[in-house]
């Protein structure tokens, strides 16, 4: 699930650095508020794909296999791999 919210939030980023494009702004007919310049845009699109790999890296870190022995008497005989 955060794999997905951190795609969407990157994806987010990649739209709001396009729309400092003036042929993508042409293209779509979106107007944005005055206040809102390029500048604006991309370092906010820039944060937002900084939050994504963050959640990405976070969410792939999760994904470890712990290994359990496995013992006969006192002797450990094997591991068994133990996944989420």
């Amino acid at each position: 699930m955060r794999q997905i919210f951190g795609y969407l939030v990157g994806i987010a980023g990649l739209i709001l650095i396009a729309l400092t494009f003036d042929p993508i702004k042409k293209a779509t007919n979106i107007s944005l508020p005055g206040s809102i310049t390029a500048t604006i845009l991309t370092a906010a699109g820039l944060v937002f794909i900084g939050i994504s790999l963050v959640i990405l890296f976070k969410a792939s870190g999760n994904n470890k296999v712990s290994e359990v022995p496995i013992y006969n008497g006192k002797e450990i005989v094997g591991y068994r791999r133990l996944s989420k």
